[in-house]
């Protein structure tokens, strides 16, 4: 259904000026052509982003939209430090752009070591259902034999009763002369 669509949303951030205006952030939205103040498509909006003058602008330090853009930008190093005192998702991502740019023989280091422990984990995971498997397996066969040997002996202690010798008792449910002098 159109009405359930999403909006979609294309920034594009560009390391020159593409408009005449002061503005570094622009937005555009779809309108008529001869009716411009009526606006005819809201799921889908452009915004561009000009890096140059991001750049000469004095923006707010505190936005959040400016502190990425810092981030992107990425000209003043000094700025930048200065705002991952104040943002830690935008450190964590220096970070990571850091991690990702980093020397390649470290970088195979570190996803190898990542591969084995997920292949570690998955491993464990995997021995440990195998386990649980045999466990039930091995539980339900238990409480068979339990319950088979339980069923033996009452018919054994019936057949004592009945005056049957011990050795034909012995011979016929396989329960030992010393299990029945016991129960």
């Amino acid at each position: 259904m159109y009405n359930e669509i999403k909006p979609v949303i294309v920034i594009c951030v560009l390391n020159y000026n593409y408009f005449p205006f002061e503005e570094y952030i622009n937005d555009t939205v779809m309108v008529l052509n001869k009716h411009r103040k009526h606006e005819i498509n809201t799921n889908m909006k452009y915004y561009y982003i000009e890096l140059p003058k991001f750049r000469k602008s004095n923006y707010n330090k505190e936005d959040v939209t400016n502190q990425w853009l810092t981030f992107i930008d990425s000209e003043n190093s000094k700025e930048l430090d200065e705002i991952m005192k104040k943002n830690n998702t935008i450190k964590k991502a220096k970070e990571e752009l850091e991690y990702l740019e980093g020397d390649e023989a470290f970088k195979r280091k570190v996803e190898l070591r990542e591969k084995y422990e997920r292949d570690l984990a998955s491993a464990l995971y995997n021995r440990e259902q195998k386990g649980i498997k045999e466990g039930l397996k091995k539980g339900k066969e238990e409480g068979i034999r339990q319950g088979r040997y339980t069923a033996q002996l009452e018919i054994a202690k019936a057949m004592l009763e009945k005056g049957i010798s011990i050795k034909d008792i012995e011979n016929i449910t396989g329960i030992k002369e010393e299990e029945l002098k016991n129960t």
